[in-house]
């Protein structure tokens, strides 16, 4: 297996032809599995009459060659593609087998193709003698340690040839791709495509014979996994390879609509909408103004009214202003109610933004002493203009909550606060009531200013 980058890994322990080799931890676990596995089970089977201590003997020594074999693999791609000019890193054994660890791209699909199919080779090779030099040999129990090593060869070749990346049929597969298309970045897609739906079957399987009960399948399972994940990475590099020559210019819209600071919302939405073009962001010219994406515009003005969700917004001056960002209100004409109104103001005020004002009532009880009627809404206007706030209000009537219908309105215009009103509990009274507070301080995606009276204590 090769990947064209490489992480962190351990240190390098010995050089094999200029290239370093690696070898994690985790190869200590594979190699007291591995011995088990042919000290315990293959080894007793083929050639009873041994002993327990000859079949470890013989058992940790196929082991111990195995993983000889596996490095065999990764430098068989190391040497061809050090052939053609590519350099090589290092060579690591881990848990799941090697990485051959490459600095540069093969220059060509021909030279790609070679270093890909290298190291199946090397066990194919590997795998025939093994099998060869086992049926030469009399002995029973050295016969059936070159037989599993010959089969393991084997086995290891064909899962490495399985057409997707990391793998080395991946690597085959995006070769002949490259070769046929000219185009080295589609073709890396299109193994770490064939790569991911690989694993996923992979995983699937291994999923199905855990559920059968063999616990074994834990192992093509973990494989499975870092498949995955190993053409997830390769899928996202290559997309990110496709914009290196790409220009900022050539990204950026050349004439975006720009406008004045004291256009009206309705004015630019206006203005987009004759342009017919998509354009998320609309510069303004007052440096005081910032950016208002569209959908932080409202549509205010004389249209709005108070059946609708949106009051009018007069502010200091004509028209409304353009803001990023806002704060936003959770208010109820109580005197708690009043005492976040005034911090929201000040909020307001001092952060030069405009205030959005909701007054929310669940399920339609308009009944409720938490809902604000005509009365209760001018003399809040009142307020707000009387000290220069920029300002909207907006009622619902429908909701299945308070908290939620604040949420919601928060995720849609984004503030940069909120504030809402909670008068003083009791601790039995902060765990029976403070059920909306709660909820919106632990779910906005904003600071929550709780603005508290000492009325009503429970």
């Amino acid at each position: 297996m090769s990947v064209d980058r490489h992480p962190q890994g351990p240190r390098v322990l010995f050089h094999v032809g200029g290239v370093g080799v690696r070898v994690d931890w985790s190869v200590a676990v594979v190699l007291v599995l591995f011995g088990y596995a042919v000290a315990a089970g293959v080894l007793p089977a083929a050639a009873p009459g041994h002993s327990t201590a000859m079949y470890w003997l013989v058992g940790g020594a196929s082991a111990l060659v195995l993983l000889g074999y596996l490095l065999a693999h990764e430098l068989g791609h190391a040497m061809v593609a050090q052939h053609f000019g590519v350099r090589i890193s290092t060579v690591t054994l881990w848990m799941l087998g090697g990485i051959t660890e490459l600095e540069d791209d093969a220059p060509t699909p021909r030279a790609a193709a070679l270093i890909a199919a290298a190291g199946p080779a090397v066990n194919v090779v590997g795998g025939v003698s093994a099998l060869v030099a086992a049926h030469q040999l009399d002995e029973p129990l050295i016969h059936a340690a070159l037989d599993w090593l010959g089969g393991c060869n084997l086995l290891l070749a064909g899962f490495n040839l399985i057409p997707g990346a990391p793998l080395d049929g991946g690597r085959l597969l995006r070769a002949l791709v490259w070769w046929r298309t000219g185009d080295a970045r589609r073709a890396s897609l299109i193994g770490a495509r064939v790569g991911r739906a690989a694993g996923l079957a992979l995983l699937l399987l291994a999923a199905a014979e855990l559920l059968a009960g063999d616990a074994f399948a834990i192992w093509p399972g973990l494989i499975a996994w870092y498949l995955i994940q190993a053409a997830t990475r390769e899928r996202d590099a290559a997309l990110q390879s496709g914009y290196g020559d790409v220009t900022v210019g050539a990204l950026m819209r050349p004439q975006p609509l720009v406008v004045p600071d004291w256009w009206t919302v309705r004015q630019v939405l206006g203005e987009v909408d004759a342009r017919g073009q998509d354009q998320p962001a609309v510069p303004v010219t007052d440096p005081d103004g910032g950016c208002a994406t569209r959908t932080t515009c409202t549509r205010t003005g004389p249209e709005a009214h108070r059946a609708g969700d949106v009051r009018p917004c007069p502010g200091p001056r004509p028209g409304t202003t353009l803001y990023p960002m806002s704060v936003l209100l959770a208010y109820t004409p109580t005197s708690e109610g009043w005492a976040a109104l005034r911090a929201a103001i000040d909020e307001a005020h001092w952060r030069k933004v405009p205030l959005i004002v909701m007054n929310v009532a669940v399920h339609n009880e308009c009944a409720e002493p938490t809902f604000a009627d005509e009365k209760d809404l001018d003399a809040v206007e009142h307020r707000l203009i009387e000290r220069g706030i920029d300002f909207e209000i907006v009622q619902t009537v429908d909701a299945e909550s308070v908290s939620d219908a604040v949420l919601t309105l928060a995720a849609e215009r984004e503030p940069e606060l909120i504030v809402i009103g909670a008068h003083r509990r009791s601790p039995l009274g902060k765990a029976i009531a403070g059920s909306t507070t709660q909820h919106i301080v632990l779910s906005a995606d904003c600071p929550v200013l709780v603005v508290r009276t000492d009325a009503d204590a429970a």
